[in-house]
Formats: C-alpha cells, sequence, structure tokens
C-alpha cells in the first residue's frame, strides 16, 4: 500500500529516487526528480545542485530542470 499522510509521501518518495540514484546516477531524470523533490522540501541547497547536475547531463533538454535551477538559484540569494 501507497503512503497516504504528505510526510510519508515524500519520504517515500526520497527512499525511491535514492534507489533510482544507485541504479541510475548519470540519468538526467535521477537528478531532475531529486531537484523537484528537494524544491518541494524548500532544500534549496540540495535543488540547486540536483537540478544544475541534471542541466549538465542534458543541456537544453528540459524548461523543468532549467526553471527548477533558475527557482533554487533566485531562492538562495
Amino acid at each position: 500500500a501507497l503512503p497516504t499522510k504528505p510526510a510519508n509521501l515524500m519520504a517515500e518518495s526520497s527512499r525511491l529516487i535514492g534507489e533510482l540514484g544507485k541504479l541510475r546516477p548519470d540519468a538526467f531524470d535521477t537528478w531532475r526528480l531529486k531537484g523537484a523533490l528537494a524544491a518541494a522540501s524548500n532544500d534549496w541547497l540540495t535543488a540547486e545542485a540536483s537540478f544544475r547536475k541534471a542541466v549538465s547531463l542534458a543541456p537544453g533538454s528540459n524548461r523543468e530542470a532549467v526553471l527548477g535551477l533558475a527557482r533554487a538559484l533566485y531562492q538562495l540569494e
């Protein structure tokens, strides 16, 4: 069964993304998802690093990663 409480969903999402990172550490989606989860948690340092890695793996191919990076940088100002 999937968790239903927001905190449980975030914890399970974090765990699953961590597992994805072990299986595909150089995959664009691993870093994009890690950045999105970090941003949702207001962890802007992790979001910035994750989105930056995603953009470096696939420059210009995904607006979500580029916009996520821009948002993280803005939040860190």
